[in-house]
């Protein structure tokens, strides 16, 4: 019996652990120029069923412009990665789930 029970644990850990997979994006924020921007609000969204996005997240761009994303993707969910400067949104980009992503970011001022 505790045989029995050890392996349903184990096996419930596996499939718990298989619907969400380890996702991680990097990059770096560039000027027009290609120097480093720092202080870069850059979001991480989660999109289940909806269109809008359930999950979000923030990472600001450090000293060198460098920005860090490191994640569980649920299942059945798709994730996109955007920031705003003064003009509004860049670009966003689509992750896939379970990869690494560098992503590196250039403004035009």
């Amino acid at each position: 019996m505790k045989s029995f029970v050890t392996l349903f644990c184990l096996i419930t850990v596996i499939l718990f652990d298989s619907c969400s997979k380890k996702t991680e994006v990097k990059g770096r924020v560039y000027s027009k120029y290609n120097t480093p921007v720092s202080g870069i609000n850059i979001r991480l969204l989660g999109h289940g069923s909806s269109k809008y996005a359930d999950i979000s997240e923030v990472a600001t761009t450090d000293a060198d412009g460098y920005y860090f994303f490191k994640f569980k993707a649920k299942r059945k969910y798709y994730y996109d990665i955007n920031c705003k400067i003064d003009s509004g949104f860049t670009n966003t980009e689509r992750l896939t789930n379970g990869k690494s992503h560098q992503l590196d970011l250039k403004f035009n001022y």
